[in-house]
């Protein structure tokens, strides 16, 4: 089943390192909520911090009902306000969001079912922060999140340090498009699986490189060229090839973009992950034959 695979993927990764230094913190979002994904994080010492999407039904520490998620959460009272720059989505423009918080201890009873009889399963304890918009503006949907977590949340700046790790959740989603869908990693009839972790792992690497480059256009597009993470020689090939100066990380974007077949039109957007990969194909092509032209002797 579909919905056993994040609770597979956690006893694939094993148990979390013992000790403060390193802390695991899986981050998911409403497909992650599901129960016995929770129950066997908490089994390998993984520190969970997902969205929820079921409604479950809630416990007293003496193990009475206690009402239902969503209702009681919503009941909580706001600790405090936040601000967060929520990103471009489709049909929204990026835009500053003024957002309450509120905290709220909660023990969640484990899925009743037919074979078993009730309270056969122990019941789970974590912390539900939510985050939500009341007073959105005209025309948008107001945003919520519903986040459930295990770490220590007791008070205002724990709560935001919760919703500012669950939004930037989008730095994998961009990771896995550009792995995915940019460079194909799915592509390449491999056989075994030392095969697909060799070639996740080298296209991982460029990967990140192109999430650096799209991140910095986002940020700062007018910053200088040569902090939009490419080296001084990929950079220089990509200046001769363009036969244009490129003095900001927005003209690198662009001509990268340019490299893999994007138009620039006025109506075009950014270069999508398809577009960058195919022209960072073409950069690593050019730079690899700078590179060996330099151990000709006619051009050394």
């Amino acid at each position: 089943l579909e919905s056993s695979l994040w609770e597979k993927a956690s006893r694939r990764l094993g148990p979390a390192p013992d000790g403060d230094e390193v802390v695991w913190i899986k981050v998911g979002d409403r497909g992650a909520d599901i129960f016995d994904h929770l129950v066997e994080c908490q089994k390998q010492h993984q520190r969970f911090l997902i969205r929820a999407r079921q409604d479950r039904v809630l416990l007293t520490a003496q193990g009475k009902h206690a009402g239902k998620l969503f209702e009681t959460v919503r009941a909580t009272r706001s600790c405090g306000t936040l601000s967060l720059d929520l990103r471009t989505r489709p049909g929204q423009a990026a835009r500053q969001a003024h957002l309450q918080v509120s905290v709220t201890p909660l023990v969640l009873r484990a899925p009743q079912s037919l074979k078993q009889s009730p309270g056969a399963r122990p019941p789970l304890s974590c912390v539900a922060v939510r985050v939500w918009e009341p007073q959105p503006p005209p025309g948008i949907q107001a945003l919520e999140w519903i986040l459930l977590t295990d770490l220590e949340v007791t008070n205002f700046a724990q709560a935001c340090e919760i919703v500012q790790m669950y939004a930037t959740r989008w730095l994998e989603e961009e990771f896995h498009k550009a792995l995915k869908t940019g460079m194909d990693a799915e592509g390449p009839q491999l056989k075994t699986a030392q095969a697909w972790f060799s070639i996740v792992a080298i296209k991982s690497v460029a990967a990140l490189r192109l999430i650096e480059v799209r991140e910095r256009l986002r940020i700062e597009p007018a910053a200088p060229a040569e902090t939009a993470g490419l080296s001084e020689l990929e950079l220089r090939v990509l200046r001769a090839r363009s036969h244009t100066p490129l003095a900001t990380v927005s003209a690198v974007a662009l001509a990268i973009g340019r490299l893999g077949g994007h138009l620039n039109r006025k109506s075009d957007g950014p270069p999508g992950w398809i577009t960058l990969w195919r022209g960072w194909e073409v950069l690593q092509t050019l730079v690899e034959g700078v590179l060996l032209a330099r151990k000709l002797p006619q051009f050394g």
